[in-house]
This record gives structure tokens, sequence and C-alpha cells, in this order.
């Protein structure tokens, strides 16, 4: 893991964050149980769904399947939203 602090996500990122923020509130699942399933802090949840740090391929990767979502689905549905494209 890297030494060097996150940086904040850029408009792909907060799409994803959105992404999974929906899933959570779909599923009713806290961020506090989300991260138990995934072994990462409320904290650090909090902060990955509220757009304030950028999380990393592997912790997108567990959060996604923790919320039973295709990582490369939510991917796909944020770049299409944010490069101006239509999804579908």
């Amino acid at each position: 893991m890297s030494s060097q602090p996150r940086s904040r996500p850029a408009a792909l990122g907060m799409e994803i964050a959105a992404k999974l923020r929906e899933a959570l509130a779909r599923r009713q699942v806290t961020q506090a149980e989300l991260g138990k399933r995934v072994s990462i802090s409320t904290s650090q949840i909090s902060l990955y769904l509220r757009g304030k740090r950028s999380m990393s391929l592997d912790e997108f990767h567990s959060i996604c399947a923790a919320l039973e979502l295709s990582a490369d689905e939510v991917f796909s549905q944020a770049f299409l939203l944010t490069s101006g494209r239509q999804p579908g």
C-alpha cells in the first residue's frame, strides 16, 4: 500500500461513490455492516462513499462483491454518465 495519502476522486470517482451509496440504500446495508464485510473501517467507508477519498481498485472490487454488484457494470455506468454518453 502506498504511503502517500489518496486524493479526492474526480467526476468518475464521485459517480462510482454515488452508485455504491444507491446500492447500500437499496439493500438496506449500513456503512458499518459494509465495513465489516470488507474489513475496512466505517470511517474509511464513509470517506469513500462521500467522495472525500479515492478507494483502491481492490477496495472497489471488494465493496462491489459485498454488495453483490458487478464491478464492471458499476464502472461502465459511471464512465458513460461522466463522459456524456448514454448508458445502454
